[in-house]
Parts: structure tokens; sequence; C-alpha cells
């Protein structure tokens, strides 16, 4: 800022009175003249609310505090060093008030010497305390600025921990899904309804599908009471629907037809889920089909109760088959015996095939608890075939069916138990004799699958029903009226053991679209080791 007066004053006296006289014309600045120790020569007009003829006199720094009056000392020295303008800013008091002014000091030379130093002062108290103001507010917007900038990066922290943690929770959430979604088990969740017609199924995993029949899209959303097995499970079990509306979890087993039909038996565990509130949100039911599980189970104590059955009938043989060679010894005296023209002859086949039946029931029977201990040999199969049909012309002729083999071309041989195989084969091309309407057609064929045989019986009878299938194999169990084997029901019990002695397996097959039904036996066709006994077989 250039300086109101010139660096230098040259003046006379009588100079000097007309610049004061001009000076005290000027209002807005004060004006002070001083000399070396800063007693004030002159002042043009009030200063700091004193009036002028007060002012001069008094030192310049009995004006200005100690701080200040320094600052404006150094500055006056400079100023006489260098007889250049200087410009300081000082706060000025007087009585009870105090201001800011901007001074430009320079020197004043009177006849080529310094004689004193003129102040230009201005009042700058205003514009101080606008920057004051601003100084403040800018400090304030600083801090204000900073506290907000800490927030924010605290926020932005919590932001970043927050985002992870959402990261990791929904990475979680992905694996527990994706371990819901491919677990071996079904898992169906609903809404906290009990009531089947009202509990809304909200998710089922691929396994539930899998058991139920149902895809997912087609249950979201529906009742459970479309889903039979939770009709089944909630709504016919008193206890389990009261453990359930206690909020309780709870197991249960129960049978139902999936949406194909098919029964099945299913182990299911319900357990809830409760909300932030307490209360229960959903129910999530684990289904596992364990159908084959007790279909083994119930096939182990078959098994146990064929054992059982088996011995006893085995020492019930025993028992009758001494007796009944006496009878046969005796009667065969008798048979001799007796003329030809006695009025009762007629009598005497009828006893000797009751004989023979009676033989064949203990034999079966003995069968069934030890079957033949044989030893193995290579044979020709289309003679045991061939051997079949013709013992079983007289039952054909009986029933007016005609038995039609299927073999191949080339002869099979084999290398097995034949008396074992030739009474397996007897008794379930009997059945199917017996099975078969008048008119009918038994078949009978073999064929070579790999290193296997496989044969199978098949008649035009009325076939098995679907809740005769897993019974067709236990001991007792017929449906057979009339034929040699009336009542026992063992015919297939001991075909079955003695094809499982061999090594192999008889099954019961589906005709779909056709009459009667289908046994398939496969049977490994051993090969004979150097000493002649093959590897493969039980005794």
């Amino acid at each position: 800022m250039s300086s109101p007066i010139a660096p230098k004053l040259q003046m006379t006296r009588a100079d000097r009175g007309r610049f004061e006289a001009a000076l005290s014309a000027v209002a807005n600045l004060v004006i002070l003249l001083v000399d070396g120790e800063g007693g004030i020569q002159f002042v043009n007009r009030a200063f700091c609310g004193i009036d002028p003829a007060d002012v001069v006199g008094r030192s310049v720094f009995d004006f200005l505090a100690p701080c200040e009056a320094e600052k404006l000392r150094r500055t006056l020295d400079d100023v006489k060093r260098s007889r250049e303008v200087r410009c300081v800013e000082c706060r000025a008091r007087w009585e009870k008030e105090e201001g800011w002014f901007e001074i430009h000091v320079g020197s004043v030379v009177e006849q080529g010497k310094l004689t004193a130093a003129a102040l230009v002062a201005r009042d700058i108290t205003s514009r101080r305390k606008v920057e004051d103001e601003l100084r403040r507010a800018h400090n304030e917007l600083e801090q204000r600025v900073e506290e907000r900038a800490t927030e924010l990066r605290a926020s932005n922290e919590e932001l970043r921990r927050e985002v992870a943690k959402h990261r990791q929770t929904q990475r979680s959430l992905q694996l527990v899904r994706a371990a819901v979604e491919h677990a071996r088990d079904a898992i169906l969740i609903t809404g906290p309804e009990i009531d089947p017609a009202k509990a809304r199924i909200l998710y089922a995993n691929r396994a539930f599908t899998r058991l139920s029949g149902y895809a997912a899209e087609d249950i979201i959303g529906e009742p459970t009471l479309i889903l039979q097995s939770m009709a089944n499970l909630w709504s016919e079990h008193g206890k389990i629907a009261q453990r359930l509306a206690e909020g309780k979890s709870c197991e249960s087993l129960g049978v139902y037809r999936d949406k194909l039909g098919r029964e099945l038996i299913v182990e299911c565990k319900t357990d809830p889920v409760y909300g932030e509130n307490g209360q229960i949100t959903n129910w999530v039911s684990i289904q596992r089909d364990v159908t084959e599980h007790k279909q083994i189970e119930e096939i182990l104590r078959e098994t146990e109760k064929l054992g059982a059955t088996a011995q006893m009938a085995g020492r019930i043989a025993h028992e009758i088959n001494n007796p009944l060679a006496g009878i046969r010894n005796s009667f065969s005296l008798i048979e001799h015996a007796i003329p030809t023209d006695h009025p009762h002859y007629e009598f005497v086949g009828l006893i000797k095939r009751e004989i023979d039946r009676i033989g064949n029931i203990v034999r079966t029977m003995y069968d069934l608890y030890r079957p033949e201990r044989e030893s193995v040999r290579e044979f020709w199969l289309n003679d045991i075939v061939w051997d079949i049909v013709a013992l079983l012309k007289s039952s054909c002729r009986e029933k007016e069916v005609s038995i039609q083999s299927k073999l191949p071309a080339e002869p099979l041989r084999m290398c097995q138990s034949e008396g074992m195989l030739r009474q397996v084969l007897f008794n379930v091309v009997q059945n199917a004799i017996e099975a078969s309407p008048r008119i009918g057609v038994v078949t009978l064929g073999a064929r070579m699958e790999g290193d296997d045989l496989l044969l199978f019986i098949s008649d035009e009878g009325p076939g098995v029903t679907p809740d005769m299938v897993s019974k067709i194999f236990l001991p007792g169990f017929t449906t057979k009226r009339g034929s040699l084997q009336s009542g026992l029901g063992l015919g297939l019990a001991t075909s079955r053991a003695l094809v499982e002695a061999m090594k192999g397996r008889i099954e019961y097959r589906e005709r779909p679209g056709r009459s009667g039904a289908c046994f398939e036996i496969w049977l490994p066709r051993l090969k004979p080791l150097e000493d002649g006994q093959p590897d493969g077989i039980e005794d």
C-alpha cells in the first residue's frame, strides 16, 4: 500500500505551520508528528476520542499496549536508520475502549536534519473485527471439516467392516444354501402354521423334489396339504401335532404315496425356527426315505423266520421220513399181495400216489432246511430243459397248457450243480403251469449275459399283484390250490435257497402291457479247475 505522505519531508518552520494547517483538514486519517522519543508534537484531529490539545505532549506509546508499543518503537528505529516509510498495525487502548490502526511511519527532515517522524494512522478496527470473525469462522469451519472428516473416516471404516461382514455372511449363506440344496436328505421349509391346509411351502431342496415327485416351482407357495407326506405325518398323528403346537421338535415315521403313487416309508424330523421376538416364524422338516432300509430290515426278519422255519421243517421231515419209509416198504408188500380183480384194487394206485406225494413234501421240506449237497460238474443246459419239459408233460395235458422253449441255436454248456438247477426249474415251471389258464403257453428260455446265464420262465396267468411281490419268496405264502404242494407255499422259497446256494439270484419281473408272471434266474457259469472242483459254489 502506498504511503499517504512522502518518505521525507523537507520544510522550513513557516512551511511546517502551513503544512500542519493543511493536515488538520484531513478528516478520515489521524496524522501525528512525534519526536525521537515518541512524544506527540502534532495531531490533526481527535485521537482515540481525546481532544488534540490533550494529546500533544504525551507519548504515543501511552496509547498502545506494551507489546504493541514495542512493535511501534522498532518501526520508528527502523525509519530513523533507513529514512524509508514503514507500515505497521497496532492495537491502541484508551480509557475503556480499544481499536486497531494501520500506521504508516515516515521521517520529517527540517533544514537537512531529522526532526520528527510522521505517523499516518487509519482506523481499521472494523476490518480487523471482520478479519477476526472470518478467521474464527475459518478456524471453526476447519475444525468442523476435520470433525466431519473424522466422522466420515470412522463411518467409512465402519461401512467397510459392515461390507466385509455382509460379504462374509453372503458367502456363508451361499455355502449353507449349496449344502442344503445338495443335501442327501429332503428339506422343506414352511410358514409358522401347523395346519397343512394353511401352512405354505417356502422352500424345497432337490432331494425333496426327488422324494415327493413334485417340481419345486409347482409346490412353492402351495399349502402342505398337497403333499401327502405332510398330511400323513402331521395331521393323522395327534401326538406329533400336539408337540408341534407346543413349539417342540418332533421325529416321526410315516408311510405315504408320492406324486406318482409310489408307497414310501419316510423318517421325518421337524424343528421350529424362532424370530427375534421369540415367536415361531418357520418350520424346517428334514425327511429321509428309509423304504429300502425298512425293506432290508424286513428281509432280515423274514430271513431269520425262514431259518427258523427251515430248521423246523428239516426236523419234521426227518421225523416223518423214517416211518414213511416203513409205510412205503410195507405197502409194497401189500401191493403185490392184492390181486388185480380185487374189488378195491383201484385204491392201490391212489394210496401209492399219496405216499409218493407225502414223500415229495418231506423232501421239499428237507431241502428248504439244507439244500442237497451235490458236486458240481459240466453238463448241457439244453438236456436239462428238455428233461423238465418231458417230466411236466402230464401236468400240461391236464391243464391244456403248452411249454415253449427259447434256447440259443448253439447248445449251452454249464458247470454248475445239475441237481439243484433241475429242482429249481421244475419248481418254477410247475408253478407257471398251475398259474396258467387253459390253452395257455409257458415260456422257458435261456441266454448268456456276459459271463452269467439268464433263465426266464413266464406264463399267461393272472400275474402277481403289487402287494404280493414282496411275499412270493416267503415260506408258507401260496395262492395255489389243488397242486402237489397245496397249502405249503415252499416251492419258490426252496428255489431261492437253491439258487443262492449256487451263487445266483432269482427275481420277479413285471410284464408291462402283458398278463402273467415272469421269473428271471441269474447263475454264474463256473469254470472247472484242474482238480475238477470249480470255484464259487456252496454246498
